[in-house]
């Protein structure tokens, strides 16, 4: 089961932090993602409540640093400070409806909901692969490190096809494997492992396969840039809550609305999957934990606050 946890985890992780760094222009990174989600994960695991409950970044969080990046880039805000008071105020809030038991209203929320809020998210999945694999056929010099001269379109579309290639067998091969419950060979056991492990198994086939692309310039295929947790420039933004000080009077309030946006966000995520990790065919024998699981987002956030990484 921890093997199944890490990679549920992990790889949304690294497509969701190829994405921030996309729209943050780097000041996101995959190795920020990575880490607050471990961050997390160690808290909700050491001292969580509801022991089925998954603690990870979600696309619609993706989309609020995107809003935040536009924001403070066009006002002259500086991003991480204004990232990090506007978490302060989150675990604020989150604070505030975990003492007055305001988690209480999931049980206003229906199975529909859950089901809803998963093809929303699913959805949205689908949306950044189709964004993502058109940007492979828009590559510049810059994203070559050879000289290509007059054949950038050239090898732009070779870039693009091959990802397309990639993504569509990869895709194929995931929902062969997702199906092996069903097959009619192999004994029970295989065919689950196979459904339950094939997904990721199908990730690392198809990364080995995308190397069998050869003479092409170097940064071609397009390949994902991850730094060392500990490398410069990652640690140097650990320290970002002392920069709090950047902030303007006014900025400090203004990141009280990006604020209320992520609590609703994570308000609705975290109960909703806690609602789904309780349902009765898991027959766990402890009460469900709601309200101290949502405090425990306080802890969690204050230290990402405090990194923003």
């Amino acid at each position: 089961p921890a093997t199944y946890v890490f990679f549920t985890s992990v790889i949304p992780a690294i497509a969701f932090g190829e994405q921030f760094n996309q729209e943050t222009d780097g000041q996101y990174t995959i190795t920020s993602v990575l880490a607050s989600t471990a961050i997390g994960g160690v808290v909700q695991s050491l001292f969580g409540g509801q022991p089925l409950l998954i603690v990870g970044v979600a696309q619609p969080i993706v989309l609020v640093y995107s809003f935040l990046y536009e924001f403070t880039d066009s006002n002259d805000i500086p991003f991480r400070p204004f990232c990090s008071m506007t978490l302060i105020w989150t675990a604020a809030m989150h604070f505030a409806i975990a003492l007055l038991n305001g988690c209480t209203f999931i049980k206003y929320f229906t199975a529909l909901s859950g089901e809803t809020f998963g093809m929303l998210i699913a959805l949205l999945f689908v949306q950044a692969a189709i964004r993502g694999l058109i940007d492979e056929f828009d590559l510049d010099e810059s994203d070559i490190n050879e000289d290509v001269g007059d054949t950038l379109n050239i090898w732009n579309q070779v870039n693009g096809l091959w990802a397309l290639l990639l993504a569509a067998g990869l895709c194929l091969l995931s929902l062969l494997f997702v199906g092996a419950r069903d097959w009619r060979f192999f004994i029970g056991p295989v065919r689950a492992f196979i459904s339950d492990y094939g997904p990721p198994v199908a990730v690392v086939i198809f990364t080995g396969l995308s190397y069998a692309l050869r003479k092409t310039p170097d940064g071609i295929p397009v390949r994902l840039d991850v730094n060392q947790v500990y490398d410069s420039s990652e640690t140097g933004v650990w320290s970002t809550i002392t920069e709090l000080g950047d902030l303007a009077s006014e900025d400090i309030f203004i990141a009280i609305v990006p604020a209320i946006i992520i609590t609703v966000l994570f308000y609705f995520d975290h109960n909703v999957s806690a609602q789904l990790a309780q349902v009765k065919e898991f027959r766990l024998e402890k009460p469900p934990a709601y309200h101290y699981d949502f405090f425990l987002e306080v802890c969690a956030l204050t230290v990402v606050a405090d990194m923003a990484p």
